[in-house]
């Protein structure tokens, strides 16, 4: 895969959150979505920063061991949030997606929700140079937000009444499970561990991460398809939430 791939991946992804921010930022779900784009751009971010800048200023004779050092301290929190928030942003805009609970309550939830997620960044995230992430650390619990968060998605598809906003209630929730199963199954079960500082960049994984901009691609396709039409939460998905209309 060209390494510059990872730049086409990280901001297709922030600028969808931006996108979807910018036009519906009163939308606690836009809100929670925009945070999942760019929770979901952060890896190839990190990656970026070691598989494409640093080589790039060491080819040219600038990069010094404080700025080698300071670039992959900045990778750090970006690995972090993919790793251990990502579930949870998706999570909470479940919630708030179904419908089931009120404004206060959706409020409450997402804070309950994040408590497991501090606790287990607190006991099992390294924040050091030599730095090292192993993907067992985060496998359960994200596997059971993702869980929970696609049960909830289709719940509240199949409790709406109206034909219309059901149809594309669906096709947000197989955009959001299609994106989510892909990153699960490549980049928490067939990603092993990485590293890196002082050494070089070490992946241990069975391969598969390195397709993941074909999710991506897939992605972007999705949303300029849905936001020319009716069926997205960006401009004009047409989904109502206890009396919002998500526009």
């Amino acid at each position: 895969m060209s390494i510059y791939l990872y730049i086409f991946m990280f901001l297709s992804l922030w600028t969808i959150g931006l996108t979807v921010l910018a036009r519906n930022f009163r939308n606690a779900y836009s809100r929670w979505m925009a945070c999942a784009f760019f929770a979901g751009g952060c890896p190839s971010f990190a990656f970026s920063v070691h598989l494409l800048l640093i080589p790039f200023l060491k080819r040219h004779g600038v990069l010094t061991p404080a700025l080698k050092e300071g670039l992959e301290l900045i990778s750090i929190p970006a690995i972090h949030l993919y790793w251990y928030f990502l579930s949870y942003f998706v999570l909470a805009g479940s919630i708030v997606f179904s419908g089931f609970l009120s404004q206060k309550a959706s409020r409450t939830a997402a804070i309950l929700l994040a408590l497991p997620v501090i606790l287990l960044l607190w006991f099992t995230a390294d924040f050091n140079i030599p730095f090292e992430f192993r993907s067992s650390d985060v496998r359960l619990l994200f596997g059971l937000y993702m869980l929970a968060s696609f049960a909830i998605y289709l719940t509240g598809c199949l409790k709406e009444k109206d034909p219309f906003i059901r149809k594309n209630r669906f096709r947000t929730s197989i955009f959001v499970i299609t994106a989510m199963s892909w990153a699960y199954l490549n980049d928490f079960i067939g990603m092993d561990r990485f590293s890196f500082g002082p050494g070089p960049f070490e992946i241990v994984s069975n391969g598969q991460w390195k397709h993941n901009y074909l999710i991506i691609a897939w992605m972007v396709a999705c949303f300029l398809f849905m936001e020319s039409g009716t069926v997205f939460w960006g401009s004009s998905c047409g989904l109502k939430n206890k009396g919002l209309m998500i526009r």
